[in-house]
């Protein structure tokens, strides 16, 4: 099934916008989801250079949840 990311600027936009979705017959799922800060951005980013560099060098993502628990306080 295709998933689509969409960014709305404002909060007030995206409360319509989610009604304009939910009215489709062929939108099964509207979810809205907060922005992750910086921070957490930036440690993806360089997970990511991590595995492209070396593969192997890949945690679970039970180890990730918990180290973005134990460094952020985020529960991912």
């Amino acid at each position: 099934m295709p998933t689509l990311t969409i960014t709305i600027d404002k909060e007030e936009n995206s409360v319509e916008f989610k009604k304009l979705l939910n009215g489709l017959d062929y939108v099964t799922e509207v979810e809205e989801y907060e922005d992750v800060n910086q921070e957490i951005k930036d440690v993806l980013e360089e997970r990511w250079k991590e595995y492209k560099k070396n593969p192997k060098s890949v945690i679970s993502l039970e180890q990730f949840k918990q180290n973005m628990k134990d460094k952020f306080g985020y529960e991912v």
